[in-house]
């Protein structure tokens, strides 16, 4: 499947109905043991955005803007949302 370009959820996604499907016929004692039990979930490669340091810059530039101002709402929440990003 691989070779054929599939995608690694695909892949997981047919091993594990075929591997429901044996493990019925194992039940069924139409078959000993379940062949596909051997054979490992294939890996998906993951991407993680982050931020670039001009990005980081200007979030800190606006976070001690809205530190400086008043304790309004706004300003509290603004100060919370970059916290949680940082």
């Amino acid at each position: 499947m691989t070779k054929k370009g599939n995608q690694a959820e695909r892949i997981n996604t047919k091993l594990l109905r075929i591997r429901a499907f044996l493990n019925y016929m194992v039940e069924c004692e139409v078959i000993k043991s379940n062949p596909v039990n051997k054979e490992k979930c294939k890996k998906k490669d993951v991407k993680i955005d982050v931020f670039s340091d001009e990005q980081i810059y200007h979030m800190l530039s606006f976070y001690r803007r809205i530190k400086q101002q008043d304790k309004s709402y706004v300003a509290y929440r603004e100060i919370k949302r970059i916290e949680t990003l940082i």
